[in-house]
């Protein structure tokens, strides 16, 4: 069915219930609405100045299917002009939403078509994801400095991620947490080498509709078997019997040993590794060994293994660049946690090695940012720099934001293909969200191709809104936002290309001579009865549609004039009706025979009053689907904007020809009565209302109507 003259505003938004009101709703990875209930509540507001509102449809389809209308109709809801609907998905999948409108004379805002832009979106997830975790192996008890060692696989059409949380000796309150990237891959849990006797771990999947999976809780032994553990130094709390002549050893007569000086250096990707003992100041100190200086350059040392670290890791490089003739004791990684109050002292020891070059490990407990310190001791004792005593405050030799996770940005408008004038305010649209974002997050930036010709915004608050003028210039531009958090992750989303037309219409007079207004086109010609029959109201410049066009879209192919007829109907929506009309007669030229195409056309220009046109095309329509008594109808509002009785008159035949119970009937026909009467014609109108009754198959009531207004 294809839609007449719209004669009513609606919107279509989603009904958050009491309780949901006080919570954002989700969305999913693109930025849809998405639902965990197979059910939602829609509200449809529409309004109409002229008859009066009377009823409200809803229209739906799921994500590439044919539009259908849902059959329950809407209820009134508490406010003029509000109607209320709960959708229920048949199935969860992505559902599209449009509302049709139809006032008390019977005018619709017409059903969608397959071009038609949905009004809104909602992604509808009712199961939750599928999650899976494969072993390397059967572990009956993990050696001291080795790995757990798995696999896993999550399954969800929304999948969000999947995280893994494992605890030592039942300390469950104070879990380390790791995200997983993807919906499948391979992870490693690294076993301390001394100080733990069990690991417990479980892992979780979440989707984008809130639903969550979480596997059994995995419980493994750790034993030593008396096999020296490969995976990482063993390094011993126990005491040596040699240690004491260690703090026996003088430097040169009347002098200190040089303290070593450790240099640290954050490398996410650095090598070395260290054993990850998590121990605290008051632990007891590994005793130092009677060896060399472990930096002194000549012990010939392997090579250590590549560390990367996941999204919530930190691998920070060090290297003791000096230990003193006593040499090297310990190295120790503190860590703080900033902008807590009095974060400065608050330092605690993470972890320690004994090796003068390599690499700290920091695994966040959450995201946030963090502050590191690391500082070394020689075997006479002494510090390369102030250890943390809680009450004085460190500076941290470095801060890094621990955030696994990017923005999600998405950009609404000025959507892609738009046709925009030049010189215009544009008002740009986009959501972002983060839980770390900066304080001026978004950037904002006017492209023409790939080169920015235009910083709208260096960085501005991310408040979803900004308005800026176009440039004049013609041609085809797009907009990029980009978003940033404090971690340093940068999203950025672009509006893909749309249209400025600065281009200026140029219109031309000439005076017509005696002999051409002679010549069988104006008033007295030899074909004045022909043109007459041919609505003589028209203006000649408006007669031949199809010469006038002939050559306007010989360069269009089938794509660029369904792309003009998309991008006509979403500016005239947004009231852009003259550009809207260049877009449609575009369209409508091109496909010459389609009389969807054509009748859009001529509502753009009946919005604007240029009946004659409107009228024009509107006839176009009504020849190619004569069956549509839509077209009729809008044959006999043309013809009644113009004034024209006789038009108007015949129009109404037709109309109920085409449609006799039509719910508009009394009111046109009182039309027509009016308009017989305005113009001092009222004598006519006895025969045209005997023409409807003997013309028209109409119900008896409307017969007891015409026959009413006889006089």
């Amino acid at each position: 069915m294809s839609r007449v003259i719209n004669t009513a505003a609606v919107t279509l938004l989603v009904l958050l219930t009491a309780a949901a009101a006080h919570a954002a709703m989700r969305t999913d990875a693109n930025g849809n609405i998405i639902s965990a209930k197979s059910h939602i509540a829609l509200t449809v507001k529409a309004n109409d100045d002229v008859a009066g509102l009377a009823k409200v449809e809803l229209w739906y389809r799921k994500q590439g299917g044919p539009w259908q209308k849902y059959p329950e109709d809407p209820t009134p809801g508490r406010n003029p002009g509000q109607f209320v609907i709960t959708f229920n998905a048949p199935e969860d999948g992505i559902y599209e939403f449009y509302s049709v409108s139809i006032d008390k004379a019977g005018n619709s805002s017409g059903a969608p078509a397959d071009a038609t832009q949905p009004r809104i979106v909602v992604n509808f997830d009712t199961r939750p994801p599928e999650l899976q975790v494969i072993f390397e192996r059967e572990y009956k008890t993990l050696q001291p400095g080795s790995t757990v060692n798995f696999n896993w696989v999550a399954k969800d059409d929304n999948l969000k991620g999947v995280s893994v949380r494992y605890w030592w000796d039942g300390a469950a309150d104070k879990p380390s947490s790791r995200a997983l990237t993807g919906d499948s891959g391979a992870c490693s849990i690294p076993v301390p080498g001394d100080g733990v006797s069990k690991l417990t771990m479980l892992l979780a999947a979440e989707d984008y509709a809130g639903h969550t999976a979480t596997t059994q809780a995995f419980s493994f032994d750790v034993k030593a078997d008396g096999n020296p553990a490969t995976a990482h130094d063993n390094v011993s709390g126990e005491t040596n019997a040699n240690s004491s002549a260690i703090t026996e050893t003088p430097a040169a007569a009347g002098e200190m040993p040089n303290p070593p000086a450790a240099k640290a250096e954050p490398n996410d990707t650095a090598g070395g590794n260290a054993p990850p003992v998590n121990q605290d100041s008051t632990s007891e100190r590994p005793a130092a060994q009677p060896t060399e200086p472990l930096n002194d350059g000549n012990a010939a040392k392997p090579e250590e293994p590549e560390i990367k670290p996941t999204a919530l890791q930190v691998a920070i490089k060090y290297d003791v660049v000096q230990s003193g003739a006593t040499g090297l004791d310990r190295v120790e990684l503190w860590y703080t946690r900033v902008g807590e109050p009095d974060w400065k002292k608050k330092w605690t020891l993470y972890q320690f090695s004994t090796n003068g070059k390599g690499t700290f490990l920091f695994e966040a407990p959450d995201i946030a940012e963090y502050g590191f310190y690391i500082i070394a001791q020689n075997r006479a004792g002494q510090w390369s720099k102030p250890r943390p005593d809680g009450q004085t405050e460190i500076e941290p030799d470095y801060t890094k934001w621990v955030d696994p996770y990017a923005p999600f940005l998405k950009v609404i408008s000025p959507r892609a293909g738009e046709c925009l004038r030049g010189g215009s305010e544009v008002t740009i649209r986009w959501v972002a969200n983060d839980d770390n974002l900066l304080e001026k997050p978004i950037k904002i930036e006017l492209f023409s191709g790939d080169k920015s010709v235009l910083v709208v915004e260096n960085a501005t608050e991310n408040d979803g809104v900004q308005t800026f003028q176009l440039p004049y210039k013609s041609g085809k531009y797009s907009i990029k936002v980009t978003a940033t958090d404090r971690a340093g992750h940068v999203t950025e989303a672009s509006t893909g290309e749309f249209f400025i037309d600065s281009g200026n219409i140029a219109v031309s007079m000439e005076v017509m001579d005696e002999e051409y207004m002679n010549d069988g086109m104006g008033v007295g010609g030899s074909e004045t009865t022909d043109a007459a029959n041919n609505d003589s109201s028209q203006p000649a410049t408006e007669r031949s549609y199809a010469a006038e066009n002939s050559n306007n879209t010989a360069s269009l192919t089938d794509e660029e004039a369904r792309d003009a007829f998309t991008r006509g109907m979403s500016l005239k929506a947004k009231g852009g009706l003259q550009e809207a009309a260049e877009l449609l007669k575009q369209a409508a030229t091109h496909f010459s025979n389609d009389d969807v195409m054509v009748n859009e056309y001529g509502i753009a220009l009946y919005e604007m009053k240029q009946y004659t046109g409107a009228l024009e095309q509107f006839r176009r329509a009504a020849a190619i689907a004569p069956a549509n008594g839509g077209y009729q109808w809008n044959i006999f509002l043309a013809n009644y904007g113009l004034k024209d009785v006789d038009g108007t008159a015949q129009a109404a035949i037709d109309v109920l020809a085409s449609d006799p119970n039509r719910a508009e009937a009394r009111s046109m026909i009182d039309a027509v009565v009016k308009m017989y009467d305005e113009n001092n014609r009222g004598s006519e109108v006895n025969a045209w209302l005997q023409k409807i009754i003997e013309g028209s198959h109409i119900s008896d009531s409307l017969k007891t109507y015409v026959q009413s207004r006889m006089r």
